[in-house]
């Protein structure tokens, strides 16, 4: 037979209910229902999405205030440079190796060499500051080629010319994104040259004219000059005049180095991140030029002042 049910006194129905609502409440403060996961994450995911939007636009308008500083003043920089060493250019009492311009193709693929003597500052390694700077040393620039079609500009110094002083020294990179490096030299007949070799200008110059700063004209050069002058102020025809057809080919002074230097440069703008992409994905390519005269080049026949001693009559 079964047992009767008793009904619990009021008292242990009073304490379930307690337990009931005390375990409830501890479920509350122990986590989150999935409602409240689902809200705070796509809360995270707006938030989130929204911080990226404003790092991106800010990458983006950093990277096009670099590229737009760099271009333009990249080449600008490196062409500055080769202009102030060519500016500096010499040749007299360096012997006849003082200018070199090696042909390496034309346009974008360019891959031209140049080497001559320079007075500019060429200022030592930093751990030779103590070493006194040289009045010239030579200077040449190249590229070196790249892997991944750019080249590298160096610029190579050498401070000790020695024999051979367009030969060796010592190279530092001045850039390392070069597509080409083209150079034209402005020779006697106002033509543009590919190339450019200052030993056959000079191997027939005789030391004197090689060595000192100004070339010396031929006494019966400046005789005839001087016949001519005072025909020219008496008026009287009986003075001789020289015969311009008869005269003898005066002989040309040399041109040991270019009246001028045009350079091209093609370079790609970048950074430490990489190069700088068109709207089609190919890297920005830009052309400088620049002509440099060369005021060394232009020289003018004088007369030689110890002859000029020697035949002056008030000279003892």
């Amino acid at each position: 037979m079964r047992a009767p049910y008793v009904t619990p006194p009021i008292s242990a129905t009073r304490a379930l209910s307690e337990n009931r609502a005390q375990l409830s409440e501890n479920r509350a403060r122990g986590g989150f229902t999935l409602i409240e996961l689902v809200v705070v994450v796509g809360i995270f995911g707006m938030v989130m999405s929204m911080a990226y939007q404003i790092l991106s636009s800010t990458m983006e308008a950093e990277q096009r205030v670099t590229k737009n500083t760099r271009t333009g003043k990249v080449g600008q920089g490196i062409l500055q440079q080769i202009r102030r060493d060519l500016q500096g250019a010499v040749w007299r009492s360096y012997g006849i190796r003082v200018f070199l311009g090696v042909d390496g193709g034309n346009g974008e693929d360019a891959n031209d060499e140049i080497h001559f003597i320079t007075t500019a500052p060429v200022p030592r390694p930093g751990d030779e500051d103590e070493a006194p700077m040289p009045e010239v040393a030579s200077v040449g620039y190249v590229l070196k080629q790249g892997e991944d079609g750019n080249s590298t500009l160096y610029r190579r110094v050498k401070w000790e010319l020695g024999d051979n002083p367009l030969d060796d020294g010592e190279y530092y990179e001045v850039y390392g994104y070069v597509r080409g490096l083209d150079f034209h030299y402005l020779g006697r007949e106002d033509e543009w040259l590919d190339s450019w070799e200052s030993e056959p200008h000079l191997e027939g110059l005789d030391n004197e004219n090689l060595n000192t700063f100004l070339p010396f004209r031929d006494q019966r050069e400046g005789d005839e000059e001087a016949d001519a002058l005072e025909a020219a102020e008496s008026g009287d025809p009986t003075t001789a005049i020289p015969d311009e057809g008869e005269d003898e080919e005066v002989e040309e002074i040399p041109l040991p180095i270019p009246r001028a230097v045009q350079v091209i440069l093609h370079i790609a703008i970048g950074d430490e991140r990489g190069l700088y992409l068109d709207l089609d994905g190919e890297p920005i390519i830009e052309r400088v030029s620049t002509i440099v005269p060369i005021l060394s080049a232009e020289v003018l026949r004088v007369e030689d002042p110890a002859k000029a001693e020697t035949d002056d009559p008030t000279t003892p």
